[in-house]
């Protein structure tokens, strides 16, 4: 417990820069684990599973964002406190290995940092977001199980089988980057063994996604498709550096400022450099384990090929296995390398990512407003409407209408364009103001899109802007919500 906190401390420092920037924002994804997570704590539900989806085992994620909400509301800070606590889970387990292979004190402080710092991880290691950092987390544990014990007993499989049930439910491509380390493992399994584990993996599989049953079905996933190669080079060539630093969105990348690309590429360099004297000059079963480990990273591409809709996320994994090598280079009992050599590359790891963290107060949430505070226009609209005593609205962003719903804590409801959504609760209460005709309603979101409601002819004179990203619209007529494309309830 003390080793976590000490790892959750080293993740809040190491997003200093992004943390107290003026774009640290949270998306629709994240509010809605919130709202999970609120749901938890005041036993309105038991969300297991991001809500809408038969997929993305989140029960972690929204236990973390319900704990701090019980503390801090539900506000950003208890998202992305709550997103640093599962991610920084991963880096104990991680801190664990290096001090139980018995890593000085040194490299072991340096090697935490630079786990902390690892660029793919700075904004994402934040995001609470439908089961990434809880799949993090797992291959975290199962790296655990690889490197700290030779031999596996059945309680090792046992423990592994698990885990890996728990990954495939919750993002399953990051499993396939130690899938081949795992596959090696079972050729030497006893023969006793491959039943209870297999069995008891089978049962975990299971038992994990009978839950998923409980959930209304409203969001059907991407699945493989024909060939993408177009979206592949798009994120993995053109997009390297944005996808490596973590400056993209849901489909945008950004751009990357020069540091952070300076800094970002001399840390490859020298994972590189890590790599080759692994390879060159590695223990036999060291060289053997980087080889499947590289062979699991190359096999985490395939499904950014063959998945119809591309995204930066989809990357996680293969950039995850870039951390690993690090990890199995400070764990690895290597020969032939000075421990100078070794502390050298260590410091000028860190060294390299210093700089490079500090430029992440320049990280966009929103590329079409980039020079706005994201959160402060967003809290702008949320007390608008207070002030106006507008407690239902519809909300014409499929993003604001979730973040709305997240920040109005219960005592306010937004709807979309669908009379059915990933929680009805929200719609309907919205849909009685609507037919109220007591109850005041709004029509309210972003300036771009506006689902062509601008094409009305009295837009100008009924739409207020209340910054330069939001609007409210009160009491919209019919011809508004219907032309933006909303489903109403018959009067």
């Amino acid at each position: 417990m003390i080793e976590w906190l000490f790892a959750f401390v080293l993740v809040i420092l190491a997003r200093l820069p992004y943390l107290l920037s003026d774009h640290v924002y949270f998306d629709g994804d994240e509010a809605m684990v919130g709202i999970m997570g609120r749901d938890l704590i005041t036993g309105r539900n038991l969300p297991i599973y991001f809500y809408g989806q038969q997929y993305g085992f989140s029960f972690f994620e929204a236990l973390a964002a319900g704990f701090f909400i019980l503390f801090l509301g539900s506000g950003l800070a208890s998202l992305k406190l709550g997103g640093m606590l599962i991610f920084s889970l991963g880096i104990q387990r991680y801190l664990k290995i290096f001090r139980t292979k018995g890593l000085p004190l040194l490299p072991f402080m340096l090697m935490a940092g630079i786990l902390c710092l690892f660029p793919t991880w700075q904004v994402w290691g934040t995001k609470l977001r439908g089961g990434y950092l809880t799949a993090f987390v797992g291959v975290a544990f199962v790296a655990e199980q690889l490197l700290l014990y030779d031999k596996w007993e059945l309680k090792n499989w046992i423990k592994v089988a698990g885990i890996s049930a728990l990954i495939l439910v919750a993002q399953p491509i990051f499993l396939i980057i130690v899938l081949p380390l795992l596959v090696f493992r079972l050729i030497k399994i006893e023969r006793k063994h491959i039943v209870p584990t297999f069995g008891l993996g089978l049962v975990a599989l299971v038992l994990l996604r009978i839950p998923v049953y409980l959930n209304n079905f409203v969001w059907t996933p991407v699945g493989l498709g024909k060939f993408n190669l177009d979206g592949f080079t798009h994120y993995f060539i053109n997009g390297f550096w944005s996808v490596f630093t973590g400056f993209y969105a849901y489909s945008d990348i950004y751009e990357v400022p020069t540091l952070v690309k300076i800094g970002s590429a001399l840390f490859l360099l020298l994972t590189v450099l890590a790599l080759i004297l692994m390879i060159a000059k590695g223990s036999k079963p060291l060289r053997i384990q980087v080889l499947l480990l590289l062979l699991g990273m190359v096999l985490s591409l395939v499904p950014s090929v063959a998945l119809g809709i591309g995204g930066g996320r989809y990357l996680l994994p293969f950039f995850t296995g870039v951390l690993l090598l690090l990890v199995w280079f400070a764990a690895g009992q290597l020969v032939e390398i000075k421990p100078t050599t070794r502390m050298i590359l260590f410091i000028s790891m860190f060294a390299a990512l210093i700089p490079t963290t500090m430029r992440y107060k320049q990280f966009v949430s929103f590329w079409l407003e980039a020079h706005l505070n994201d959160m402060q226009v967003l809290n702008e609209l949320k007390s608008e409407l207070e002030k106006r005593n507008i407690s239902h609205a519809f909300a014409s962003e499929w993003q604001v209408f979730w973040q709305l719903n997240y920040l109005g804590n219960e005592e306010m409801s937004f709807r979309y364009l669908s009379m059915e959504d990933r929680v009805q609760r929200f719609i309907d209460q919205t849909n009685e103001c609507y037919l109220d005709t007591t109850c005041s309603t709004a029509l309210v979101g972003s300036l771009w899109p506006l689902n062509d409601m601008q094409t009305v002819s009295e837009w100008e004179s009924r739409m207020e802007r209340i910054n330069d990203r939001f609007y409210i619209m009160e009491n919209p007529e019919d011809i508004f919500l219907e032309t933006g494309g909303f489903e109403l309830p018959a009067k």
